[in-house]
């Protein structure tokens, strides 16, 4: 994406926040990767404190932090003109990065009972989880890195739909 690369430290600032959701709504697919590697606890706590305390918090059945967040991020921020473009596309990238996560979290759910049937099925479901955590780790620190460097990170596939529905009207 070649737009202007001149925002200032407060829309770089307010850029990289909303990569906080799927960061954190990522940390329960580390749930094999932290036992064996502990170490990876340490610099990834404040994302496991924010999935635990903020995320999983629920209000009515169904109606959690996470989708509270999602909500709020969508109308206050991607729907507002008043903001730059800059602010609402990452902001996009995240939900659209969380969508993601909330897809794999249904077939992981849904395919789960099945996987545990196979002979391997635990080993298929702990390689299915590690990559999508990792995956969505080098995703944060990528999106982290450039909107800091005040450019627009370019996710394959994810930049393009949220550059269409930044762009593109209404709906």
């Amino acid at each position: 994406m070649n737009w202007q690369n001149n925002q200032d430290y407060i829309d770089r600032f307010f850029g990289s926040l909303p990569y906080l959701l799927p960061v954190s709504g990522a940390m329960e697919f580390g749930v094999h990767i932290f036992p064996q590697f502990k170490f990876l606890v340490y610099p990834l706590l404040p994302f496991i404190l924010i999935d635990k305390f903020l995320l999983r918090f629920s209000i009515l059945p169904g109606i959690g932090g996470e989708f509270i967040i999602f909500m709020a991020l969508f109308f206050l921020v991607i729907r507002s003109d008043r903001l730059s473009r800059f602010i609402r596309l990452n902001t996009m990238q995240a939900l659209l990065l969380q969508i993601g996560l909330f897809i794999a979290t249904l077939a992981l759910t849904l395919l789960g009972f099945g996987l545990n049937t196979l002979p391997g099925g635990l080993l298929i479901e702990q390689v299915i989880t590690n990559t999508i955590f990792m995956g969505m780790v080098f995703c944060f620190f990528y999106s982290l890195y450039y909107t800091v460097r005040g450019e627009y990170p370019e996710i394959p596939g994810v930049s393009d739909a949220a550059s269409m529905q930044i762009d593109g009207r209404r709906f």
